[in-house]
């Protein structure tokens, strides 16, 4: 199964880690949770990877 990120999801774990340092998969786990959105609406994830692809 596969989850689709935002880039700005990405920023934020990537911004979670550089101020964390080095993190425990436990750790990443829970602050991803809250950073990555796993119930998106539908309609703004099809128009997000249109927009991506035709780039």
């Amino acid at each position: 199964k596969f989850i689709y990120i935002t880039v700005e999801e990405l920023e934020s774990v990537a911004k979670f880690i550089k101020q964390h340092g080095r993190v425990s998969i436990t750790d990443l786990a829970e602050s991803s949770n809250r950073l990555i959105n796993l119930t998106p609406d539908n309609t703004e994830v099809q128009k997000r990877l249109l927009t991506e692809v035709s780039a």
